[in-house]
């Protein structure tokens, strides 16, 4: 549910900062796409501590939405950078084509952009899910008993038990991450995640 939910809030985020990134100058435009991408730099314990310190003045601690707030936070670089390189200069031109025939920005959004993006997010997003899905450095600063994460429930695990369970756990993660890759290749076409422009 975390990884899900982040991931679908980082690509809301990433998608239209990264219009405004490629598709519009404005003052602080580099600063806003290195803060952005920032988390791809710093090590997660230190993003996990300072959310930990910055949550505890607010009373975001320990809770569903701070591990939410934390794993946007990692994993919105990932969708951005896969979105990023769909939106060369180039392409533009059949958005300027669109406007000038009349079509509004959301039907230009809907009808052009989007499709010419969509291998970008498909492909950020699944980066996305899977940084967020194996996260233990973020994750294990705002875990309670009640409220823990797979892999930080098998990081534990690992310290203090010694038996087949997390063999048996890494199998059936491998064999879901199958799964979803057969999926993806039913559903969209593997061709299409690897489009670009």
């Amino acid at each position: 549910m975390l990884a899900a939910a982040a991931t679908l809030i980082a690509s809301l985020l990433a998608v239209p900062a990264a219009l405004a990134i490629a598709r519009y100058a404005f003052p602080g435009k580099h600063t806003l796409s290195a803060t952005l991408m920032s988390p791809l730099i710093l090590p997660h314990v230190v993003i996990g501590a300072a959310l930990l310190q910055y949550g505890a003045a607010i009373g975001l601690t320990r809770s569903f939405s701070a591990l939410l707030v934390g794993h946007i936070v990692i994993i919105t670089p990932f969708v951005l950078r896969a979105v990023l390189p769909q939106l060369a200069d180039e392409q533009k031109c059949l958005e300027d084509a669109s406007a000038d025939l009349g079509a509004g920005p959301l039907t230009t959004f809907f009808l052009i952009t989007l499709p010419q993006i969509r291998s970008g997010i498909a492909s950020g997003a699944i980066f996305a899910f899977i940084a967020s899905w194996i996260n233990v450095e973020l994750s294990i600063f705002n875990t309670t008993a009640d409220l823990t994460t797979v892999p930080v429930k098998l990081f534990n695990y690992v310290q203090y038990t010694i038996d087949p369970t997390i063999a048996a756990v890494s199998s059936i993660t491998i064999l879901v991450a199958a799964v979803v890759i057969i999926v993806l290749d039913l559903t969209l076409g593997l061709d299409v995640l690897s489009e670009r422009g």
